[in-house]
C-alpha cells in the first residue's frame, strides 16, 4: 500500500510540475496582432474584455467554457460521494448510503434552497444535457460490467 501511495504522489507531481511549466511558457507568449479597425467601425460596439490576471483570472475565465463546467460537476460529485461513502463505512454502514446522501446534498433540494448562486454556478441548466449523457454511459458501462 505505501508503494502505491508513493507511486501516485509522484506522479501527480510530475504531472503538476508539467502543468504549471506549461502555464509559465504559455503566459510568456505574445498574441498575434490583430488587424487595424477603423474608429467609425467600433463606434458603438462593446468593448473587448480585459485579460485576465494570473492564474486564477484564467481559472475562472475558464470556468464558463461548458467542458470546464462539466468536469468540476464531476469532480465536486465523485469527491463528495467518496467522502460522504467513506464516512458511511467508518460508521459501519454501507458506503452507497453516503453516496446517494452526497446526491441529496449536492441536488436543487438542498443545494438548491439552502445556496442557490452556488447551485445556479455549479449545475447551470444549459450544462445538465451533458451532465446527464454522460450519467448515462456510466450507467450502460455498470450494467455492461455486472453483466459480465
Amino acid at each position: 500500500m505505501p508503494r502505491n501511495l508513493a507511486f501516485y504522489v509522484v506522479v501527480i507531481l510530475l504531472f503538476g510540475a508539467g502543468i504549471l511549466g506549461i502555464l509559465r511558457l504559455g503566459a510568456d507568449l505574445q498574441p498575434a496582432a490583430a488587424p487595424a479597425v477603423p474608429a467609425a467601425a467600433t463606434a458603438g460596439a462593446p468593448a473587448a474584455a480585459p485579460a485576465p490576471a494570473g492564474l486564477a483570472g484564467t481559472v475562472r475565465d475558464n470556468l464558463h467554457h461548458p467542458f470546464a463546467i462539466l468536469l468540476l460537476q464531476v469532480l465536486v460529485i465523485v469527491v463528495a460521494a467518496r467522502l460522504l461513502g467513506a464516512l458511511c463505512r467508518r460508521i459501519e454502514q454501507p458506503p452507497v448510503i453516503g453516496e446517494m446522501i452526497a446526491g441529496i446534498l449536492l441536488g436543487p433540494s438542498l443545494l438548491g434552497a439552502v445556496a442557490p448562486a452556488a447551485h445556479a454556478f455549479l449545475f447551470p441548466a444549459a450544462s445538465l444535457d451533458a451532465l446527464r449523457l454522460l450519467s448515462q454511459i456510466g450507467v450502460v458501462l455498470f450494467m455492461f460490467v455486472v453483466g459480465i
